[in-house]
């Protein structure tokens, strides 16, 4: 399998993860004798710079909303605070 394969599947596979993948959960789902640092370090650094980040945190990794962007995507909402009746 090339190269460019495992990096799209890998990037799928954490893409389409609901919470941070653990590395040895993904190698699982890779072909053998594959340097996952190697499609780790390209996909840190394909992401580096764009709306979201690839973060390897420990033993996890996950895609993130980048710290640049994050206040454009902050949501704010007025609750109406209800007062409660004295007996």
């Amino acid at each position: 399998m090339n190269k460019e394969l495992l990096i799209k599947i890998a990037e799928a596979i954490i893409f389409t993860s609901e919470k941070p993948i653990r590395i040895k959960d993904l190698l699982i789902r890779l072909p053998e004798n594959i340097d996952i640092n190697i499609i780790i370090d390209f996909l840190i650094e394909k992401y580096k710079d764009s709306g979201f980040v690839l973060e390897n945190s420990g033993d996890t990794l996950a895609f993130r909303t980048s710290s640049s962007i994050a206040e454009y995507l902050r949501i704010e909402k007025t609750i109406q605070k209800k007062l409660s009746k004295a007996a």
